[in-house]
């Protein structure tokens, strides 16, 4: 009878072993479920979230396309405006070659006289001092007062530096170096330059460049001085 009592009583111990392993498997399948459900509230938050960046990356890949479609057409429009440009470039110059050759009958009217006088009022000029510090309000008092007198109808007087910038100019220039211009090359090079004849920026009518070197103390090329006449 004592063995049968206490094989139950071992047998109850068992079973209660069992329940409480069983109500532990519970609870962790509670927790596995409760992780399971805040896991799926977490990943279709994430979904969502994502979403406006999906459709964020689509609109800039989008706008990326777009942007290299304009810029091929851009591309195909500078090519063409090239073109264009080197169409006009051509009718411009022979333009000028045309116009150069009509208005070369114009230039006898400027005699040799009158091209002595000029060429000497320009080395004078050059010869200056005060031209020849290159120093900008010297240079502003002597030109615009040259250009005042209007000897020999001229209507624009400047001089230039050994780098091409302007010292000062009267009217103002219309550029910011000279370096690219034939009388300041030729100027540079120790010549005096007379240009054909061709229609002034400035007034529109027929006129012509003359420029010549300025040198320094040393006879050394320091600049240039040059004036625009009207035929």
């Amino acid at each position: 009878m004592t063995e049968s009592v206490k094989g139950m009583a071992e047998t109850k111990r068992g079973m209660d072993l069992i329940s409480e392993r069983n109500r532990e498997v519970n609870r962790w399948i509670e927790i596995a479920e409760a992780d399971s459900r805040h896991q799926s509230v977490m990943m279709k938050e994430s979904i969502q979230s994502l979403e406006p960046v999906i459709d964020t990356v689509h609109a800039t890949l989008k706008s990326v396309d777009d942007t290299l479609g304009l810029m091929q057409r851009q591309r195909e429009q500078i090519n063409r405006l090239g073109q264009i440009s080197g169409s006009l470039s051509q009718t411009s110059f022979e333009l000028r070659k045309s116009l150069s050759v009509s208005l070369e009958a114009d230039m006898p009217k400027l005699n040799e006289e009158s091209r002595a006088a000029i060429r000497e009022l320009l080395l004078d000029l050059a010869a200056d001092p005060n031209i020849r510090s290159l120093e900008q309000e010297s240079h502003g008092a002597i030109l615009r007062k040259a250009l005042n007198k209007g000897m020999y109808e001229m209507e624009a007087i400047w001089s230039n530096r050994a780098d091409g910038s302007f010292i000062c100019s009267f009217p103002e220039a219309g550029l910011m170096n000279a370096k690219g211009r034939e009388w300041w090359q030729k100027a540079m090079a120790g010549e005096l330059y007379f240009s054909a004849v061709y229609i002034s920026a400035i007034t529109k009518k027929f006129c012509f460049t003359v420029s010549c070197p300025i040198l320094d103390c040393d006879g050394s090329q320091a600049g240039v001085l040059g004036a625009d006449f009207r035929v």
